[in-house]
């Protein structure tokens, strides 16, 4: 396991420094169904010590990523409710370089960019005097959730989605491609990912495992 004493310390140094619209996250990877332990400013994603990991943590565990300086900045991500927020993750490596965990920080700017659009209602020529409209937003590349199964449930509607075909009426090809997608994500790092692959496709366990070993292959 982690040792991420002095970590939580950070954590707290961050929340203090960064205030309490920007929520700060400790995850330990070798539990990634229950990887936060420890959070400050919860409310931000509405998420607890316990919860899951983010889909951008997993496929930066799966696919064995590397940031050259180890921490990524100001990224788009987006909470469970919908709202957009500003995030950094610096990425904590042990002694073999091996990613065992991950300090992030969210930021909630809603309440600044809602006075910067009121000062402009008020304010004709506010571009003038350099208060501008807040920045067009980036993609997001991150999304939260508090438990698992969600975030599995979530990937798998999504790679449905996208084919627009019932998975009844699916073809083995199109069912390959949603579980190639997925398996791409890390999705079967999780407990239950298959199960619950093979319910929503409408297929057996054994037909998923088939295919994973297919993705792996590839």
């Amino acid at each position: 396991m982690m040792v991420y004493e002095e970590y939580i310390k950070m954590a707290n140094y961050l929340a203090t420094l960064l205030g309490e619209n920007t929520e700060v996250v400790l995850h330990d990877f070798t539990n990634l169904e229950h990887s936060i332990v420890y959070i400050v400013n919860g409310r931000i994603t509405n998420r607890q010590i316990g919860d899951t990991v983010t889909d951008m943590l997993l496929d930066f565990l799966n696919k064995k990523k590397r940031i050259p300086e180890g921490f990524l900045c100001n990224y788009t991500s987006k909470s469970v409710n919908g709202k957009t927020l500003y995030s950094s993750t610096y990425f904590i490596l042990d002694d073999d370089d091996k990613l065992v965990g991950a300090l992030c920080t969210n930021t909630d700017y809603s309440d600044f960019n809602e006075a910067v659009t009121l000062l402009k209602n008020f304010l004709p020529n506010s571009t003038a005097i350099g208060i501008d409209t807040p920045k067009q937003q980036s993609p997001v590349i991150e999304n939260f959730y508090s438990n698992h199964e969600t975030l599995t449930l979530d990937k798998i509607q999504e790679e449905i989605e996208k084919l627009n075909i019932p998975p009844l009426r699916m073809t083995p090809d199109e069912k390959m491609t949603v579980v190639t997608s997925l398996y791409e994500m890390g999705m079967f790092m999780l407990k239950g990912a298959v199960q619950a692959t093979s319910i929503q496709l409408e297929t057996s366990e054994a037909t998923i495992y088939r295919y994973i070993r297919n993705a792996k292959n590839q």
